[in-house]
């Protein structure tokens, strides 16, 4: 369950929480737990009218192993290299996008069977 903030407006926010009836705290006789609990109550009532718990489902875990700089780089030329093949339409073009897939997809499963090796 994650907060949905999309539509989260601040300055709402702000103009409810600060109308909050904080006064209803001092009423309460029993000192500490019960004024504790009714404050978490009004600040989690606010919280959850502006920026509402929703379900989300997880696909896959993020493959932290991609953010590497050389991985990075790799997939930025293969990326030029593609858009160069496609519109110049040359062998020699696509043997250089060709050359560089390959040595980025051996480059990822490098770092990926070392991320799982040092993870087990």
């Amino acid at each position: 369950m994650i907060r949905k903030e999309r539509g989260f407006n601040e300055e709402d926010f702000v103009r409810n929480l600060t109308s909050l009836t904080f006064s209803v705290i001092q009423a309460t006789d029993d000192p500490e737990l019960e004024k504790l609990e009714m404050f978490t109550t009004l600040i989690s009532a606010c919280i959850e009218r502006h920026a509402p718990l929703t379900r989300t489902k997880v696909t896959r875990p993020p493959a932290s192993w991609l953010h590497d700089e050389e991985i990075v780089g790799l997939q930025n030329q293969r990326n030029v290299l593609r858009h160069k093949a496609h519109s110049l339409k040359t062998p020699d073009a696509w043997q250089a996008f060709r050359d560089v897939r390959n040595r980025l997809k051996t480059t990822i499963k490098e770092a990926k069977r070392s991320f799982i090796n040092t993870a087990l």
